[in-house]
Order: C-alpha cells, then sequence, then structure tokens
C-alpha cells in the first residue's frame, strides 16, 4: 500500500543515517543520526517521494496515482527526476527575454515579488506574487507559459498548466508541492 511505501521510505532512510553518520542531534526523544552531509539533499527526496504526486495526497482519483507511477517507472532519468524533485524557477520580468533562475523547492520561495515556475512534469504551474500580479506583467506570463509550451512539446501526457496569483484558492496546488520550510507564527 502507500502507507507502507512511505513508511518504508522512512524507515531507509533512518537506516542511512543510522549506518552512515558520524554525527548524532540530541532531541526530546534521544539521539537521532543525522544523514551525513555527502547525502543532504536525500531527505528532501525523500520528503518529495512521499508527499509529491507518487505516494501523497495531491491527485484525487487512483487511476491518476496508477498513471503517475507507471510514467515514473517507464521514464527516462531526466523525466524520473522531473517527478521526483521538479526544478522551480524565479522568472525575471523582462518580457522580451525572460531569465529563469533556479530557487529552493520551498515555501520560503514565495515572495510576493516574484513570479514562479515549477514543472512538476504532468503539470506546470505559474505563479504570480501579489506585487506582479497585474496586468502590467502579463506579457511576461505569456511569455513564460509560451517558452514552456515549447520546451514540453514532446512530453506525453502533455503538463497540464496552471496559472494563478498569490492568494488564490488554486495556488493550493503549488504549494503543497513545496518543502514546508517557512511557517509564520501567529
Amino acid at each position: 500500500s502507500v502507507e507502507d511505501a512511505k513508511q518504508e521510505l522512512s524507515v531507509q532512510l533512518q537506516n542511512i543515517a543510522r549506518t552512515w553518520s558520524d554525527q548524532v542531534k540530541v532531541g526530546v526523544t534521544g539521539r537521532v543520526p543525522v544523514v551525513p552531509s555527502q547525502l543532504s539533499l536525500l531527505p528532501k527526496l525523500v520528503f518529495q517521494a512521499s508527499t509529491g504526486p507518487l505516494l501523497g495526497s495531491l491527485l484525487n482519483d487512483e487511476d491518476d496515482y496508477d498513471v503517475i507511477r507507471q510514467l515514473f517507472l517507464n521514464s527516462g532519468v531526466d523525466d524520473a527526476i522531473r517527478l521526483l524533485n521538479p526544478p522551480f524557477f524565479s522568472v525575471s520580468l523582462d518580457p522580451e527575454n525572460p531569465q529563469y533562475s533556479g530557487v529552493g523547492l520551498d515555501d520560503v520561495s514565495l515572495a510576493g515579488d516574484r513570479l514562479l515556475l515549477l514543472d512538476h512534469h504532468t503539470n506546470i504551474f505559474l505563479w504570480s506574487g501579489s506585487q506582479v500580479a497585474g496586468a502590467e506583467h502579463d506579457a511576461v506570463r505569456a511569455r513564460v507559459l509560451s517558452d514552456f509550451r515549447g520546451w514540453t512539446s514532446g512530453r506525453f501526457p502533455a503538463p497540464e498548466v496552471m496559472a494563478f496569483v498569490e492568494g488564490d484558492s488554486m495556488a493550493r496546488w503549488l504549494v503543497a508541492r513545496l518543502n514546508p520550510a517557512h511557517r509564520d507564527v501567529a
């Protein structure tokens, strides 16, 4: 089952930390081995696998999960990585020549002055922060979507494109795919 797979991922990550770590972190529950620095990306990948479309609760239908899992298992390395650890870009606001710079796959990347694009292989999400949501930036958004439609034209299935503004209820589709690195304390 999916829950068994998530549990197995967690157990294997703990085994790796116990086997390969030379450091421990002391917490409320006692001494916890730390994943070695050479494998520092591994916990994020396990989190993405557990909460993303492969094992997470992002999709609505079991058939959708089966399609994504089969796509992952039968895809090449680049496509599998995109499904597991999708590229997340901040886009410059130049409508003639937008520049794409990678940002962390964390919710702290969501800033009101940013235009962000997440390529999750089967879905592309274009998020506009509240300060760049106006009509004066429509040309940039149109160019970005045009660029990405061109870059993804050979994919099957063709990715669904979703565009939204900070605060929209549909923005949850993007936020659910990000690592929860930031939580405001009220």
